[in-house]
């Protein structure tokens, strides 16, 4: 996977979230932001790595043979 540099981010942590919402929107990617997240300080600056789920419907032939609790995949996507 993957990995943003600590540079990168410090780059997008400079520029203006609607010009980051525009170059997203240019590139074909609409609505890929939160509606309403305002920071918790005035000032605040926001940029960071994340990771992407989807979940899916488990198959009911495999679902006895899936790992549980902090073995499960979800569980340990979203720990990524």
């Amino acid at each position: 996977m993957p990995q943003i540099s600590d540079e990168m981010l410090e780059v997008l942590r400079a520029i203006p979230t609607q010009t980051l919402i525009d170059a997203q929107w240019v590139k074909g990617w609409p609505m890929s932001y939160i509606e309403g997240a305002v920071p918790l300080q005035q000032g605040q600056h926001m940029a960071g790595r994340a990771v992407t789920l989807r979940f899916v419907p488990h198959r009911p032939d495999l679902v006895e043979d899936k790992p549980k609790g902090a073995d499960s995949a979800e569980y340990v996507a979203i720990e990524l």
